[in-house]
């Protein structure tokens, strides 16, 4: 609590004011520790982030069970509401925080049955996980996450009288919990957690002023005289707007991340296709390349954010899109260029590419064959072509197929 709010201002004695103000809430007072009864020998620290991770059962409460896992490094804190506590569920969380965050070295839990069974032994020796547990009828050893489990009832016990489910209330809990600096720490868990990136490392690397541009001879008649009608023209310094509609691979999803949890992260400003941040000898996009023929381009979206963010421009990727979305997307960015100041629609010309499919012809034959072959790809994607012919004016589409071969046998 102190160091949460230190994290917003301070003021002289404000930690004794903040103390006489906990002391005096019959909540806090109700639900406070007891005194430990015995001194408990500490866990050495880690040397990093989920290297070890405690696991504990809380419950009942309401008639559920919470399963409790804490980093041992970085205190992050993961809460799951069940009214089952078998092995196999257990295993089935594990696997979903293990797909984000990687394997633990060592996992510490007590001798709960769900614990100890085969199928959970079993589990962990085929990911290479060492399995400790505490001493029987002294939970206490399994420290971490014993901890974890009382902060957790604390502030339900707190919120007892506030409206909500369960569930709801674990999410309030953890929103305040994340954002607190841990006395352990002195920094909230979330800024430990995540490893630290190496600036640049996904960079591209700076092509060196020596190096001219490629077409450098050709970029001062990459512009017409007198704008074309005709899209056979067509130069490159004719294209006013860029645009883009596809899926994460278009939307720029991890582009300058090491590591999966970073694959959220939408840096649209370097889209192969539709980013615009920089210039080209920083980022080989193909805006960046039109600028060099326009410097006036439009349309190219820039740092980070949603389809939806102002700064996504005319890039309306979404991430896992599939080419059922086509058509939707096709009439999302027609109605997103109309609306936009300083874009002439039916005079300036537009360069859109288009790129769906991996969604489709990959994971999609897993759960729907017959919708996702390739020949119902080209029906899809057709409807969107036919869309933007009959309602976007002086456009060359820029149709990217999925890698690999595209016949109805694939």
């Amino acid at each position: 609590m102190k160091a949460l709010a230190r994290s917003y201002c301070y003021w002289s004695g404000m930690d004794k004011e903040i103390e006489r103000v906990a002391r005096s809430c019959s909540s806090c007072s109700v639900n406070a520790n007891e005194n430990a009864k015995v001194e408990v020998h500490p866990w050495e620290l880690p040397d990093g982030a989920w290297q070890r991770i405690h696991i504990d059962f809380a419950g009942p409460i309401k008639g559920q069970m919470i399963l409790v896992i804490v980093d041992a490094y970085s205190k992050w804190t993961e809460l799951f509401v069940t009214k089952t506590t078998t092995s196999t569920w257990v295993i089935n969380k594990l696997r979903q925080l293990f797909t984000c965050f990687g394997l633990p070295v060592t996992l510490v839990s007590d001798n709960g049955s769900q614990f100890t069974s085969k199928e959970f032994e079993d589990f962990l020796r085929e990911q290479g996980i060492s399995h400790l547990t505490s001493a029987p009828y002294h939970p206490s050893s399994n420290g971490l996450a014993e901890r974890g489990v009382q902060s957790m009832k604390q502030s339900l016990r707190k919120m007892s009288e506030d409206g909500g489910t369960l569930e709801s209330k674990i999410q309030n809990f953890l929103i305040q919990y994340r954002r607190s600096p841990h006395s352990s720490t002195g920094r909230n868990e979330s800024l430990i957690l995540y490893p630290p990136r190496q600036d640049g490392v996904r960079k591209q690397l700076y092509i060196s002023s020596e190096i001219s541009f490629p077409c450098e001879n050709s970029t001062r008649f990459g512009r017409s005289k007198v704008r074309p009608d005709n899209v056979h023209k067509l130069r490159p310094g004719d294209i006013d707007v860029v645009g883009a509609m596809g899926d994460s691979l278009v939307a720029g999803n991890g582009a300058l991340e090491e590591y999966a949890l970073g694959t959220f992260i939408e840096y649209r400003g370097v889209s192969w296709c539709a980013g615009g941040d920089g210039i080209w000898r920083q980022y080989m996009t193909l805006p960046n390349i039109l600028k060099e023929f326009n410097p006036n381009v439009a349309g190219y979206s820039i740092g980070q954010g949603e389809f939806l963010a102002p700064n996504s421009h005319m890039n309306v990727a979404f991430p896992v899109s599939a080419d059922e979305d086509a058509l939707r997307q096709a009439q999302h960015l027609i109605k997103k260029m109309k609306r936009e100041p300083g874009i002439d629609f039916k005079h300036d010309w537009k360069l859109i590419t288009i790129f769906f499919g991996a969604n489709d012809l990959c994971s999609g034959q897993c759960y729907n064959k017959e919708g996702t072959t390739a020949l119902q790809h080209q029906k899809k994607l057709k409807l969107a072509l036919d869309y933007l012919q009959d309602h976007m004016p002086r456009t060359f589409v820029n149709l990217v197929p999925v890698l690999g071969k595209l016949n109805e046998s694939s």
